[in-house]
């Protein structure tokens, strides 16, 4: 362990102060992200954008940069190294489609071949591939390691098309039905020749789920249960390949599962009272390594003992900050870790588990170092029921938090949840003198079944909004904030949640801003309800049902709930920005806010993002946000005022 320590402190030894950084250094995307180890451990790629161009990196951990692939012709979201030739970029676009009624988010992958550069679209022009589909989803990698698996439907001339399994050519992209499905399969588990473990189907009309496993017969049923949602799902294979393991839900939540080929459910596993199960940790086989926790800071366990103990000695030297695994060798010996947090700048780190070796690989921001970043707490406060809410505050470098002007800043899901790490935006206005508050309100993930469930009905004048309140009032009551000096700014769910805090909180907000948000929750129901399969709602269409608690009889409440139909409760002025190609929350929501705002007199500033989505995913238009953002909250609650 004296090398690991030795490392660290030299990491931590060279930082020193910095000018502040520009509103820009913070806008842009990352400068590195989306870090990548080889199979052997000896190299690791990343994308690095800048504000013209964007492109693939590949480093030999002990040498120099041995690749670059420019790629700003595409939108990256993931890379993933597959195998030591070819690295797999998951990519997206928005645009129209014959078979959708509303803005699309086309998916695909790319895969780059590291010796050559040569890039393919995989599955591009595949014979029988049913059109209008993404493919980008890669649930194996053959032996050969030139070729991967991919589901995807199969065109049919019945007009009922199959999920099949594609067998595709890294090298040329294109793929080869392989393995056929059915009209009701959902997904698939392959050894690395590509013949199916286990598939599961669904069927939306009468619920009913089925796992069908090969047990040396073929594929047969193994479990099945009848639910208004999938009852289960398929994660992968055991190490030992005599297992498969599900996630299923029970009353009580999410819950892992062995299951034997011939199914035997065995108790659940890897449960822990005090944190639940945020991701489950797979590698490019879908073998089962670990699982990854939740809370206001991530932690691991592993199937290998040795390196769940590495992992937690590595943890160790980064105290109360966010230590995160973002990839490893299917011997989980090398693994590439995220470290953000309270006071130290995102950072990509290498690690041997064997050796405990430590190498700092590369800052995920160029410009922002330890010393520009701010002070990240965890905090609970009382709810107005006695719950205890969790929540996260950004301070100002160097501020004990004595009447701040404030920032609230309420997630979007919103069946998501904040914890410490490096939040861009929370970051830049920590950085200019404001304090930032984050709440898990009931309805967040992260926190329990139960946790979330007690938020469904509970948006706009119930108990999701009441917890975002409270936190801004418990604030405000301790001294930290200046109750005179309060803006409420969020994104998706969370753009809803501030503009609900503007129609029926009015006199807690100095200003309101929304990105991408709900605000006429009807027509949100109605869209979602004709996006399904057969146009009159599906499994996604029921939960937002729940979500918004429009059982029936209750859909009459949906007015009361709805932002845009409660224009003339505003008082604080409110800015909206929307990307024009949102294929999540339509544009059209913001342009009703706006103009029952303008109808009912009251102060509205519209911004429309020139080809962006739901997700601010270019530099370009996550700066010109956070622009429009500043100079909005400056000349409303601006620390110099």
């Amino acid at each position: 362990m004296r090398a690991l320590y030795v490392l660290l402190l030299l990491a931590f030894a060279t930082g020193s102060a910095h000018a502040q950084p520009p509103l820009e250094v913070y806008g842009a995307l990352p400068s590195i992200r989306s870090m990548t180890i080889s199979p052997s451990g000896k190299r690791v790629a990343y994308l690095q954008d800048d504000a013209d161009w964007s492109r693939l990196v590949v480093v030999e951990v002990d040498g120099d940069i041995s690749l670059t692939v420019d790629i700003s012709r595409i939108k990256a979201r993931y890379a993933r190294y597959l195998t030591e030739k070819y690295v797999v970029l998951g990519s997206s676009a928005a645009g129209d489609s014959p078979y959708y009624t509303q803005n699309w988010e086309y998916r695909t992958a790319f895969a780059i071949n590291t010796e050559t550069r040569e890039m393919r679209q995989l599955l591009r022009r595949s014979p029988s591939l049913a059109r209008g589909q993404s493919t980008q989803r890669i649930i194996g990698v053959d032996a050969d390691g030139e070729h991967v698996f991919m589901p995807a439907f199969t065109e049919a001339r019945s007009g009922v098309s199959t999920f099949d399994i594609f067998k595709v050519n890294l090298e040329t992209g294109r793929g080869r039905p392989f393995q056929r499905g059915t009209s009701k399969t959902v997904d698939w588990v392959v050894d690395d020749h590509g013949k199916p473990l286990a598939r599961e189907t669904f069927n939306n009309r009468t619920k009913l789920y089925r796992l069908k496993a090969d047990a040396g017969a073929g594929l047969q049923t193994i479990f099945e249960a009848k639910d208004n949602r999938r009852a289960g799902d398929l994660l992968g294979i055991m190490p030992d390949t005599d297992k498969l393991v599900l996630s299923r839900r029970t009353p009580l939540g999410q819950k892992l599962s062995t299951i034997t080929f011939s199914g035997d459910i065995g108790e659940g596993f890897l449960e822990r009272s005090s944190a639940f199960i945020d991701d489950v940790l797979l590698d490019r086989n879908r073998v089962f390594g670990g699982v990854r926790y939740s809370g206001m800071l991530p932690s691991h366990e592993f199937f290998d003992p040795s390196v769940d103990d590495a992992v937690r000695r590595l943890a160790s030297f980064f105290p109360k900050r966010a230590v995160t695994v973002k990839d490893w060798t299917s011997d989980q010996r090398y693994l590439i870790v995220k470290v953000a947090g309270s006071m130290i700048a995102p950072s990509y780190y290498y690690v041997d588990t064997q050796t405990d070796r430590l190498v700092k690989l590369a800052s995920a921001y160029d410009g922002i170092s330890d010393a520009d970043t701010a002070e990240v707490i965890a905090i609970q406060y009382p709810a107005r029921d006695g719950e205890k809410i969790p929540a996260i505050v950004t301070l100002p470098r160097g501020q004990t938090g004595k009447r701040l002007p404030m920032i609230a800043l309420p997630h979007g899901g919103p069946e998501a949840y904040d914890q410490i790490g490096f939040n861009w935006m929370a970051q830049y206005f920590a950085s200019r003198g404001y304090l930032v508050f984050q709440p898990n309100f009931r309805g967040s993930s992260g926190f329990g079944r139960a946790f979330a469930e007690a938020g469904y009905g509970g948006w706009g004048r119930g108990v999701m909004q009441h917890d975002v309140t409270d936190g801004v009032l418990a604030l405000i009551s301790s001294g930290w904030a200046d109750g005179e000096r309060v803006c409420i700014i969020g994104a998706s769910y969370g753009g809803y949640a501030a503009l609900a805090g503007g129609a029926f909180t009015p006199e807690l907000y100095d200003c309101v801003a929304a990105i991408a948000p709900v605000t006429d929750v009807r027509l949100m129901l109605r869209r979602e309800r004709r996006s399904s399969r057969n146009g009159r709602g599906g499994f996604v269409y029921e939960y937002w049902k729940r979500s918004v608690g429009a059982e029936p009889g209750a859909f009459e409440r949906l007015d009361e709930i709805s932002p845009a139909r409660n224009a003339d409760e505003f008082v604080a002025p409110v800015l909206l920005i929307h990307g024009e190609d949102d294929s999540v929350v339509d544009i059209r929501q913001s342009r009703v806010m706006a103009r029952a705002l303008q109808k009912a007199g009251k102060e509205v500033e519209f911004v429309k993002l020139k080809g962006e989505d739901h997700w601010l995913s270019t530099s370009e238009t996550r700066i010109e946000t956070l622009r429009e953002l500043d100079s909005f909250v400056r000349r409303t609650i601006g620390p110099d005022r």
